[in-house]
């Protein structure tokens, strides 16, 4: 009887039904492989997530340095742009220069190699490892480990900043790496600075030097214009007996005055070099002896360009001792990380039991 039923039950199977119980006696005849299946994975799968290396990642926000953190370097470009006159300087500007010249250097693979290469933790890092390792560890440093990046305007409008990135085996070598690297850029972004700023200030001493030496130059051929022009009237007014322009000579002959020089712009005649002669004698003389003594007199210009001379070389003195400034602003300084990127370690476990299950 029974088997008549169960010869029903088989004609009324679908050809695409699965036996569950069928299955469940074959488990159960192979239950020992099975067990030893998963365990193998199993404990293949808890090896490699107890040795594996681990990642611990920090990170880190930072943005345009406030007004506050630009130190003495605002306090030096503010002085020489007033020396300078120049009205469209300010503090706001000097921060979006400090923060592009910080972002553009943070992206820098030169600049990460220069990093590595000078820090003590690489040093360490690579101490028992030979050529061709020391260059992939430090390509993969480059390229996976420290990472920088803009926010993405388009998912996020509102975002800002600048994100950085460091992966490392423990969480305090994660975040004590990135710290040093963001002053590193910093301290790069403050010395081309320093060395651009004092360079602006040399030229800038230069141009000037040349219009003082040009503007005295110009005022000393000048004098010795007038000197030689006085010299030589004064020589032409003692060969004609011109003694004065008002008596003597030069009165008794009025008439053959207005015919030479005219009769209403005499006055204005007697200023030309060509007839200077007939101010007299006594009053040329006066001019000479008078502007022989008399220290030179320089335009308003020479004195301007003198002292922007006198407040900007000691500029460069205090540009030389160096300058202290923040090029960014945290908005979220390097983390200490709690989680670990991987190994997943239950992840990994959970993955290598279930192959065992399905490989038995």
């Amino acid at each position: 009887m029974t088997n008549i039923i169960d010869v029903a039950v088989s004609e009324n199977r679908k050809p695409d039904e699965i036996d569950l119980l069928e299955l469940l006696r074959l488990i159960w005849r192979k239950k020992w492989w099975v067990v030893l299946s998963t365990i193998i994975f199993t404990v293949v799968a808890a090896v490699y997530a107890f040795t594996a290396k681990e990642e611990w990642t920090s990170s880190a926000l930072v943005k345009q340095p406030q007004v506050s953190e630009l130190g003495n370097y605002l306090s030096l470009q503010n002085e020489y742009a007033n020396i300078i006159q120049n009205q469209a300087f300010s503090a706001e500007k000097l921060s979006t220069e400090l923060f592009d010249q910080f972002s553009t250097l943070l992206f820098s693979n030169d600049i990460k190699r220069q990093f590595f290469e000078q820090s003590e933790w690489y040093i360490q890092s690579i101490s028992d490892k030979d050529s061709v390792a020391k260059q992939r560890f430090l390509a993969d440093l480059l390229q996976r480990y420290l990472q920088v990046a803009r926010p993405d305007l388009k998912k996020n409008p509102n975002a800002i900043g600048i994100t950085i990135s460091f992966a490392a085996e423990l969480p305090s070598d994660a975040q004590y790496v990135l710290t040093a690297y963001i002053e590193f850029v910093n301290k790069k972004v403050l010395v081309a600075q320093q060395q651009d700023f004092i360079s602006r200030l040399e030229q800038q001493v230069n141009t000037l030097n040349f219009q003082k030496d040009q503007l005295e130059q110009k005022t000393k051929i000048t004098r010795q214009e007038q000197l030689n022009n006085l010299a030589n009237a004064l020589s032409i007014a003692k060969n004609a007996d011109i003694v004065d322009y008002f008596n003597g000579t030069l009165a008794s002959n009025q008439g053959s005055l207005e015919i030479l020089l005219g009769k209403d712009d005499s006055k204005f005649k007697l200023n030309d070099n060509s007839y200077l002669f007939m101010q007299g004698e006594k009053y040329l003389q006066a001019q000479l002896d008078t502007l022989k003594d008399a220290e030179l007199i320089y335009p308003i210009e020479y004195y301007t360009t003198k002292n922007q001379l006198s407040l900007l070389i000691p500029l460069i003195e205090k540009a030389e001792q160096g300058i202290t400034a923040s090029s960014y602003h945290y908005l979220a300084s390097p983390d200490y990380p709690v989680t670990k990127d991987k190994p997943k370690r239950a992840l990994i476990m959970l993955i290598g039991l279930i192959l065992g299950v399905l490989f038995s």
